[in-house]
């Protein structure tokens, strides 16, 4: 079983999130409903050019790859 699914790791390929929000989740991390981190924290860990560059990559993930 891939490690997203077993860790119940929604599909970026579904995601309808907006920028901010995908900006928030990077800095802040990500919590599970059990209270332990799914995603690490980025805060003071990426500029704020990095977050930038950062942000349109991770909504490239939900386009369907093509081969």
């Amino acid at each position: 079983m891939p490690i997203g699914r077993k860790l119940a790791i929604r599909d970026l390929t579904a995601s309808t999130l907006q920028d901010a929000e995908i900006e928030k989740q990077i800095t802040e991390g990500k919590l599970g409903p059990d209270g332990k981190p799914r995603m690490a924290a980025f805060r003071g860990k990426i500029s704020a050019e990095q977050m930038k560059n950062l942000v349109p990559v991770v909504k490239r993930l939900r386009q369907p790859q093509v081969n």
